[in-house]
């Protein structure tokens, strides 16, 4: 039996939904080609006062736009959604480099493996309800469950392990396994398992559902105008407690600005107009960092770190020639680029999935290096003597526009002549998912199971669009 106290670890969810009006916070990490942020970076409030202050307005904002606030189906959330969901489990960093992060309790309050491996059992939280009153149950988690396995979901491919999910009674969870999976199925649980309310989603509809989303955190939805604002409101009934002994969050309301530079945020930020903001651009991080106001913790790799990575179409023209992908490879300098994009923030970093400290690293797997005058000689050997003329797709986003910009500077040296194309992200993943690309730089995160890697590599899954 797992023991799931809240209270257990040095950062806790009260931190990251405790602020007062007075907090200010950013959210980031660095992005870049081949290059792996060595940790999880958070810049968050040094507060005033030791005791939290109730009221006010947390603001938030975000560079991208999403399509839907449902959980499971809009494969980059809204950095809200831990505001008006809960999950079942969730992986959370400890601020203990030795053990980095720790699985807790939210909607269940303890869980156990049968001994041969091949289920795990839940003890659901009692007298929780969702934002439209309806109960939070064993029923509703097979529910959402089966939800989250169901074709029309992006999440599925993550949990492929869960043959079935069983209501035992009504506050036990049982879910059933193709194979032993043991902790690493706890990761892969806590990814997926936000809550939503079957009521509103069978009253509603599915597509409905993702205007008006209803769970049980610590807010409620009030408004959400697509590419501008979501607007939040407290949740009075909610079931954690703040040190008040009332429940959280200490503020009333709360908003989410989207499609928001990131280098204008940078600038709010520091003003106070807003508190947090996620992935700031890796150039304004020192500058953050210097701010007295503003306080940089780190959590290590083997909690979370996230990458930019080069997708290559081999399927089609010129990159189905071998030799032009490795002229490509050869002109690219991960010190270089890693230097450029965050001196002193990011680290170079070649493995596509791992990072040092998580499970199936090898170190002795080393990158190729860095060589331009063999990048022209294959170049030419590739058949393009004179040079190529190649697209690099990226999302229009801050930190992918600065590491293209990185990317499109090597290329050029080589001859490899780079054009930049900006598309939303929505027409950057239709275009990824129906192949037409030449390169492209899409954003990863490395999590300490490895086997979240699998929906890249499994038919079907959330990022392989083979």
């Amino acid at each position: 039996m797992s023991d799931t106290s809240r209270n257990s670890n040095a950062f806790t969810r009260r931190a990251a939904i405790g602020y007062g009006a007075g907090a200010a916070a950013a959210l980031g990490t660095g992005v870049g080609f081949a290059t792996a942020a060595p940790s999880r970076r958070e810049l968050t409030a040094q507060h005033a006062q030791d005791a939290p202050v109730r009221g006010g307005e947390l603001v938030v904002s975000d560079e991208k736009a999403v399509a839907s606030l449902d959980p499971h189906y809009e494969s980059i959330p809204d950095p809200a959604h831990g505001l008006l969901f809960d999950r079942l489990i969730a992986n959370r960093p400890t601020g203990d480099e030795a053990e980095p992060w720790a699985i807790e309790g939210d909607l269940a309050e303890s869980w156990a493996f049968a001994e041969d491996g091949l289920s795990l059992t839940f003890t659901l939280r009692q007298g929780v309800t969702f934002h439209d009153g309806s109960p939070w149950d064993a029923e509703t988690a097979v529910w959402n469950f089966n939800r989250i396995k169901s074709d029309l979901s992006v999440l599925g491919s993550q949990i492929e392990f869960v043959d079935s999910a069983e209501a035992v009674d009504a506050s036990t969870l049982r879910l059933t396994f193709s194979e032993v999976t043991a902790d690493p199925a706890l990761l892969q649980i806590a990814s997926v398992s936000q809550m939503v309310s079957m009521a509103a989603v069978e009253a509603n509809g599915d597509e409905e559902f993702g205007r008006n989303p209803v769970g049980t955190g610590p807010c409620r939805f009030v408004e959400w105008i697509p590419d501008d604002s979501l607007r939040l409101e407290r949740n009075p009934d909610y079931w954690q407690m703040g040190d008040d002994g009332e429940p959280l969050p200490y503020f009333d309301t709360a908003r989410s600005l989207h499609a928001v530079d990131l280098a204008r945020a940078s600038v709010e930020l520091r003003s106070g107009a807003i508190m947090a903001y996620q992935f700031p651009p890796a150039r304004d991080i020192p500058t953050l960092m210097s701010d007295p106001n503003i306080a940089f913790v780190t959590a290590p790799a083997t909690f979370r770190a996230d990458l930019a990575r080069i997708m290559i179409n081999m399927e089609s023209e010129p990159f189905s020639n071998k030799t032009l992908r490795q002229a490509a490879q050869y002109a690219l300098d991960e010190a270089g680029f890693a230097n450029a994009m965050g001196p002193g923030i990011m680290e170079p970093h070649h493995h596509l999935w791992w990072a040092p400290g998580v499970i199936g690293y090898d170190e002795s797997i080393q990158s190729i290096g860095y060589d331009p005058d063999q990048a022209t000689a294959l170049l030419s050997e590739a058949g393009f003597p004179d040079g190529i003329d190649i697209t690099l797709k990226i999302i229009n986003r801050t930190n992918d526009r600065q590491a293209a910009q990185i990317i499109k500077q090597m290329l050029d040296q080589v001859g490899i002549r780079t054009e930049i194309e900006a598309q939303e992200r929505v027409t950057f993943n239709e275009d990824l998912a129906e192949g037409l690309y030449q390169i492209a730089i899409i954003g990863t995160s490395i999590l300490p199971d490895p086997e979240s890697a699998s929906s890249n590599f499994t038919t079907g899954g959330l990022a392989n669009w083979g």
